[in-house]
């Protein structure tokens, strides 16, 4: 509107200058579609609901990306976070026991596994955080 009013542009070079300074990419892509949809004479009713159905497929298909990356991430998180914490602590008992190893008691071992359950939760949460999709 400022374009327009203010330095007496045209819609089209108003469009044209806002998709140059706008800071994404699918907005800035949308005011040029629409600017030379204007300058071709086309159906704006049309564009939009072509421009719209085609930007909800593209959000429908990043959503399911990320939802299966998701479902791999869950994957490794229970075979790191809960079987193998179990299976470790088990091997760590079988060495006490059997007189080779650390000389560490059940209570040093269990807060062990504490800590380290509780930093590869922190670690996982920030990797989920940073692979997430933008809003």
């Amino acid at each position: 509107m400022n374009e327009i009013n203010i330095y007496g542009h045209d819609l089209v070079t108003a469009l044209r200058d806002s998709a140059d300074s706008c800071p994404s990419k699918k907005l800035a892509d949308l005011y040029n579609s629409l600017s030379t949809n204007i300058t071709s004479g086309g159906n704006l009713g049309e564009f939009f609901e072509k421009r719209s159905e085609t930007l909800l497929l593209d959000y429908r298909l990043e959503r399911e990306r990320y939802t299966r990356a998701s479902e791999t991430f869950i994957d490794v998180y229970i075979s790191i976070v809960i079987a193998a914490p179990m299976i470790l602590m088990l091997l760590l008992m079988m060495i006490q026991v059997s007189g080779l190893g650390l000389a560490l008691t059940p209570t040093m071992l269990s807060l062990i596994m504490i800590l380290g359950v509780a930093g590869v939760n922190f670690v996982f949460l920030m990797f989920l955080r940073l692979k997430q999709p933008a809003q």
